[in-house]
């Protein structure tokens, strides 16, 4: 869909919780950043309303 808004979300990792979803979602790996001692997971997306 052309025009949909993009949302914005930030996520704060521990490490554990980075490796978990890396596992399991080996592209969420480009979203991730470390800053801080923690990671942050700033996926974009665009709302899908039914």
């Amino acid at each position: 869909m052309t025009g949909s808004p993009v949302e914005k979300v930030v996520l704060q990792l521990n490490t554990r919780a980075k490796s978990l979803l890396v596992e399991e979602y080996p592209l969420a790996e480009r979203d991730l950043k470390r800053e801080d001692g923690t990671w942050l997971l700033r996926p974009t997306f665009r709302p899908t309303f039914f």
